[in-house]
């Protein structure tokens, strides 16, 4: 096992830690089941949509620069969102404790590009305050806009709504017990390799090749019955001196 190793000798390394290696994947599978089911806080999203659009009374003409200017818009709008003037009315706001740092963490504004959408999306391990979050900082973004921009370009598209069905999008225990069984499967391998390396014994003319360079020149089965033999005189030599 000093030596260099070819495909061979890692079969059968393979082959004959078999047992420990389906078992540690096995226990990593196991693990990561029962840290995502029953250790792992479930977090729900939900997502509220505005759309940027003009002003009334402002050109609604599709020119190369109006497009810029709303593009433009949509990229300060996202960055205000997540200001200390919104998320601090937010905050004193809502009927639970939020606080405007833990709220910024909670809050991802998302736009597509080229796209006048915004998507505030919320994460938390409660569904009706997912729900909250986003609808609020979407009310008190719009009633921001009109006060800090002068503008009342800003239209909640689709709020965010409670959904009996919602399925949490983290953990995701099909996810973290494949890893864990891949985790474990390497881990099993590993402890193969370790062991075999630690294992200085001889066990076949294989091992007296790879330990002394010779070839084997003969290979001496078991004798039948020699031990059964040698047993027998063994007792008798000791009756005879007694």
């Amino acid at each position: 096992m000093k030596g260099e190793m070819d495909a061979r000798q890692i079969f059968g390394i393979g082959k004959r830690f078999i047992g420990l290696i389906l078992l540690m994947a096995f226990a990593g599978a196991v693990v990561a089941g029962v840290i995502s089911y029953f250790f792992m806080t479930p977090l729900y999203q939900s997502t509220t949509q505005l759309l940027v659009s003009r002003e009334a009374g402002e050109t609604q003409e599709l020119t190369e620069q109006n497009i810029k200017a709303d593009l433009q818009l949509v990229n300060t709008y996202s960055s205000l969102i997540k200001s200390t003037a919104v998320l601090g009315k937010v905050s004193e706001q809502l009927p639970f404790t939020a606080p405007e740092e833990e709220l910024r963490s909670q809050i991802k504004v998302d736009s597509a590009e080229d796209s006048q959408l915004i998507d505030i999306t919320v994460i938390d391990s409660s569904q009706k305050n997912a729900v909250e979050i986003a609808n609020a900082t979407a009310t008190i973004f719009q009633q921001e806009v009109k006060t800090l921009m002068n503008s009342n370009n800003v239209k909640i598209l689709s709020p965010a709504v409670v959904n009996d069905d919602a399925i949490p999008v983290s953990p995701e225990p099909i996810f973290n017990i494949i890893v864990g069984l891949a985790v474990g499967f390497m881990f099993g391998i590993g402890a193969a390799f370790l062991l075999a390396y630690l294992d200085t014994s001889i066990k076949d003319e294989e091992d007296v090749r790879n330990l002394l360079g010779v070839p084997v020149l003969a290979n001496i089965p078991p004798i039948d019955g020699v031990k059964e033999e040698l047993a027998s005189a063994k007792v008798g030599l000791q009756e005879k001196e007694a």
